[in-house]
């Protein structure tokens, strides 16, 4: 699997990359493609949409609860990013609160779409499969 940058957005280094990655990942697999080692098609490419207002639906939401603090200090290590900003990119502000203090609270927003603490929501072009209708465990009730 191989998780990219939205296809859309302000900064064009991002919807380059997007389109980049999905690219290689497709070249990888080519077994006359020249370039070292052997072929190798990843399984899957998603896009990471955390903050993305553009995306037509989430595919999927992926519980991220045991992980959230772990996450929040590796966003701090790009201090010049995260230190005293309220806002940067995609990523909008919410007033004056501090942006990891954003980012936590998007992760609770997704997490309780699907019944957990923390969530993180990614999107693909194609259908996710269950393995039946009640597998996907998230409660309409």
């Amino acid at each position: 699997m191989v998780v990219t940058h939205w296809l859309e957005g302000r900064n064009p280094d991002h919807r380059v990359a997007a389109q980049r990655v999905y690219d290689a990942a497709f070249l990888a697999g080519l077994k006359n493609y020249p370039a070292s080692g052997l072929a190798h098609r990843p399984g899957k490419v998603v896009r990471s949409v955390m903050f993305r207002e553009d995306v037509p639906s989430r595919s999927l939401v992926v519980d991220i609860s045991d992980h959230i603090d772990t996450k929040l200090a590796a966003l701090a290590c790009f201090e010049s990013q995260f230190e005293g900003k309220v806002t940067a990119g995609a990523a909008f502000g919410g007033g004056d609160r501090p942006l990891l203090e954003q980012v936590r609270l998007q992760c609770a927003h997704h997490g309780s779409r699907i019944r957990c603490a923390y969530g993180e929501p990614f999107w693909t072009r194609e259908t996710v499969a269950l393995e039946s209708l009640g597998s996907d465990g998230v409660s309409t009730f």
